[in-house]
């Protein structure tokens, strides 16, 4: 059975006890999801998965309470590369018994930490949803574009909710 839960139990990190995106939306929850493959090993997977079938768009998102330190680390750039690759998997393995419409949806990977604000904010905002404008694309996950997902971000949560609202229409509470 898909699982969906509030957007701030999602993005709990439990080790720190901090909510990374404290909102009550709900989004499937693909560590949870995953679990109805009944194996006994199953693959570290992002944290939540949003589908929207009118854009015919998969967005993964990763949470993570660290900073740009913290995860700018070789082990740590490895396992959000394997979780995107898990993911990747799982959604064919979990909605694709017989026929697969997923298999021609753009797929796009968020991961949402604690990037440090810059002393512009609303131009950092414009920038990261100009689709012309270039965009930092951090801990080595740009080399898993277009082969693997069509973009990658990593931004803070306010960049997330910003994306979600205007892209489908997501009013966040």
């Amino acid at each position: 059975m898909i699982s969906q839960k509030k957007l701030k139990e999602l993005s709990f990190d439990k080790t720190n006890s901090i909510v990374v995106c404290d909102y009550n939306n709900k989004f499937i929850d693909l560590d949870e999801t995953k679990g109805i493959l009944r194996r006994s090993n199953l693959p570290n997977s992002p944290d939540m998965l949003y589908i929207n079938d009118n854009l015919k768009e998969i967005w993964f998102v990763e949470f993570k309470s660290s900073n740009k330190k913290n995860l700018d680390s070789k082990r740590e750039k490895i396992k959000l590369k394997k979780k995107i690759f898990a993911g990747l998997f799982l959604i064919y393995e979990i909605f694709c018994e017989d026929n697969c419409k997923y298999k021609d949806y753009k797929k796009f990977y968020f991961v949402v930490y604690n990037k440090q604000e810059y002393l512009s904010y609303e131009d950092e905002l414009l920038d990261n949803f100009d689709e012309n404008s270039l965009r930092d694309i951090e801990f080595g996950l740009e080399d898993i574009k277009p082969q693997f997902v069509e973009d990658v971000f990593t931004e803070n949560c306010d960049s997330l909710k910003e994306l979600f609202s205007k892209r489908f229409k997501i009013t966040f509470s």
